[in-house]
């Protein structure tokens, strides 16, 4: 366990290792979408798809007829006519197989697919595709 900080336990004030917790995929995509917010170029058109969330059988229903898509990316982003489709996983997340049939059927299509599994590897990924615009400290 090295490399993992040490902590006192509050109740026994024995010192112990303790192993930091993985990011929801929520919790990237919040962050990524406040980042978006500052530092997207003018120019990129991007949005949210949200596939991922329980919903009632009739909003399914209702959803399925309106044409939402299982295993989309959950977000979209477009810059000088280049679609991208950003899944977002927890650290060490598998994609399902209707998020691999999804990322198939976009690359055919001619748009991009990326997964990233944590909120520092969606920044450098949208860093290096230029549609953030660098920042110090990041």
């Amino acid at each position: 366990m090295s490399g993992s900080p040490k902590q006192l336990d509050f109740l026994t004030r024995r010192s112990r290792l303790v192993r930091a917790r993985p990011m929801a995929e929520i919790t990237i995509q919040i962050g990524l979408v406040e980042r978006l917010r500052w530092l997207a170029h003018p120019d990129v058109c991007w949005l949210a798809i949200p596939n991922g969330e329980l919903r009632d059988a009739r909003t399914g229903s209702k959803l399925k007829a309106m044409g939402v898509q299982p295993g989309a990316g959950d977000m979209l982003l477009i810059r000088h006519g280049r679609a991208l489709f950003l899944e977002l996983k927890r650290l060490k997340g598998r994609q399902s197989a209707g998020q691999a049939a999804f990322a198939d059927l976009a690359r055919r299509a001619g748009a991009d697919y990326e997964l990233a599994d944590s909120l520092e590897g969606a920044t450098a990924l949208l860093l290096e595709r230029g549609i953030l615009k660098p920042a110090m400290g990041l």
